[in-house]
């Protein structure tokens, strides 16, 4: 038999039975029964993109942040943070730039879970700087800096990337 025969002999229609139909829907429905479960493994075994459990919450927390960060604008205070290969340093500065005296306490905190909190130890490196001690791991951090000058205080926050 040739090979032009035999294509032929594979390409003519037989009978379509109920058993082919079977065939064809069990295909059909298992290749969409497991794209849909990797699909469902894949999403539950990553990371969620949930920064806060609602709008309602976030927005409280946004409004916070910008009411400390403004009630630091009259004061005078101005404060940053850099980040540098997990080192967090804090910068606390008048608003002219030049060092602020004051004495700085930190937590930070995983982003996404909301656990693995822990204080931040920093260390006055002059100039209003202060650094960490140690670096952080990668992921998604807030720092929660809380500044107090003279009976004042602020509580200040910023949320940034390990990588």
């Amino acid at each position: 038999m040739s090979r032009a025969q035999s294509m032929r002999r594979f390409f003519t229609m037989k009978e379509f039975t109920g058993w082919h139909m079977l065939i064809i829907l069990v295909l059909f429905f298992g290749v969409i029964i497991a794209v849909n479960i990797t699909m469902a493994v894949l999403a539950t075994t990553s990371w969620t993109g949930l920064l806060a459990k609602n709008g309602y919450v976030a927005s409280i927390d946004y409004a916070r942040d910008q009411a400390q960060r403004e009630a630091a604008e009259a004061l005078g205070w101005a404060i940053s943070m850099d980040e540098e290969d997990g080192i967090v340093v804090l910068n606390v500065t008048d608003l002219a730039g030049d060092p602020l005296r004051a004495a700085v306490t930190a937590d930070v905190t995983r982003a996404v879970s909301g656990e693995e909190t822990h204080p931040l130890h920093l260390s006055p490196v002059g100039g209003g700087h202060f650094r960490a001690e140690a670096p952080l791991g990668k992921g998604r951090w807030i720092v929660s800096a809380h500044v107090t000058r003279d009976d004042q205080s602020i509580t200040w926050r910023s949320a940034f990337d390990v990588e």
